[in-house]
C-alpha cells in the first residue's frame, strides 16, 4: 500500500514600506539553505495561517506586522511530499533589533527591484509582483459569536444574558491572535453577553473598547433587517476611510446575512467563532473575502 503523501502548511508575508528611495521589501537570508527568501514558516499545532504569518515574520526579522490583502498560495514538492505556503501583504507596526541565528543570519530592507533580483525562488518573485500591485484598502472582520451555553441549559432571563460555554471561552481566547494578525483597531458587538464576551479577550489584550450596538442583537436585528444593512453599509464606508484601522464586528447567526448584505457581500452561514475577513478596495467595495475557522 502506497504511503500517503505528507503536506506541510506554511504562511508568510510580503512586508512593504515606503522609504526615501521608494518602496522597500523585507527579505531574509537562511544560511542552512543558502537562499534569499521572503519571511515565512510552518504552522504550529492548531494555528491559523494568518497568525502563523505574523508570528514567523516577527521571529525571523524582529518586525511586527498586520496583514493586508491575501496574495494566494504556492504549492511545491519537498522530499517528504508537498508544501503549501499562504501569503499576505504585510504592513509594518513596529521593528525591533534581532540577533542573527542559525535559521536567519541576515535581514534586509531592499528596493523592490533589487529584492526581486536577489530572491532565490521564482514563485516568490511572482508573489512580490502581486504584492506591489495590490492597492491599499480598508478591512472588515465579521465574527459569529463563540459557542454559547445552550438555550435549554441556560436558566437565566433574558436570553441576551446567555454566556459563552467553556468551549466558547477557549474560542474567544484563540481569537486574540487571529484578530491581532489583521491589526483590528475597532471593535463593534451586539449588546448580547455572548457577543461581547467573544471580543472581550482581544479588547483586554489590546486595550480597545467594545462598542455595543443593540441593533445587532438577535432580538432587534431579526425584526429590523433593513436597518442592520444600513448600519453595516455605514460601518464599511468608515473602514474604507481608515485603511490602517481594521474593524471587527460580532453578531448572531440570524442577523449575519443582513450584516453581509449591508457590506456588499453575499450572505453566508458561519460556525461559532468563525471569522470572515472582507478586504475593501479603495472605493469601499468588497474586493476579496477570506474565511477562517477559529480553533477550539
Amino acid at each position: 500500500m502506497a504511503k500517503a503523501e505528507r503536506e506541510i502548511v506554511a504562511a508568510g508575508a510580503v512586508v512593504l514600506r515606503e522609504a526615501e528611495r521608494g518602496a522597500e521589501v523585507l527579505v531574509v537570508h537562511r544560511p542552512g539553505y543558502r537562499d534569499w527568501t521572503l519571511p515565512k514558516g510552518k504552522l504550529g499545532a492548531h494555528e491559523p495561517a494568518p497568525s502563523c504569518a505574523v508570528r514567523e515574520v516577527r521571529e525571523e526579522t524582529g518586525v511586527s506586522i498586520r496583514l493586508g490583502r491575501p496574495l494566494g498560495s504556492v504549492r511545491y514538492p519537498v522530499p517528504s511530499g508537498s508544501k503549501v505556503v499562504h501569503w499576505w501583504v504585510g504592513h509594518v507596526l513596529d521593528e525591533k533589533p534581532r540577533k542573527p541565528n542559525r535559521e536567519v543570519d541576515q535581514v534586509q530592507w531592499l528596493p523592490v527591484a533589487e529584492a526581486a533580483s536577489l530572491l532565490t525562488y521564482p514563485d516568490e518573485h511572482e508573489t512580490l509582483e502581486r504584492a506591489v500591485a495590490t492597492p491599499l484598502g480598508g478591512t472588515m472582520l465579521v465574527v459569529r459569536h463563540a459557542k454559547a451555553v445552550s438555550r435549554k441549559a441556560f436558566k437565566g432571563s433574558p436570553d441576551a444574558d446567555r454566556p459563552l460555554s467553556v468551549r466558547g471561552q477557549r474560542q474567544a481566547q484563540h481569537l486574540v491572535d487571529l484578530l491581532g494578525a489583521y491589526g483590528v483597531a475597532e471593535l463593534v458587538s451586539s449588546t448580547s453577553v455572548r457577543c461581547v464576551n467573544t471580543l472581550t479577550p482581544y479588547a483586554e489584550a489590546t486595550r480597545h473598547a467594545v462598542r455595543r450596538v443593540e441593533l445587532l442583537s438577535e432580538e432587534k436585528g431579526e425584526v429590523s433587517p433593513k436597518q442592520v444593512r444600513t448600519y453595516l453599509a455605514r460601518l464599511t464606508a468608515h473602514a474604507a476611510e481608515r485603511p490602517h484601522k481594521p474593524i471587527a464586528v460580532c453578531g448572531h447567526r440570524p442577523v449575519l446575512p443582513d450584516m453581509f448584505l449591508g457590506m456588499g457581500v453575499d450572505a453566508r452561514s458561519l460556525a461559532p467563532a468563525e471569522v470572515v475577513v472582507v478586504h475593501l478596495d479603495p472605493g469601499g467595495g468588497a474586493a476579496e473575502v477570506e474565511d477562517h475557522l477559529c480553533p477550539g
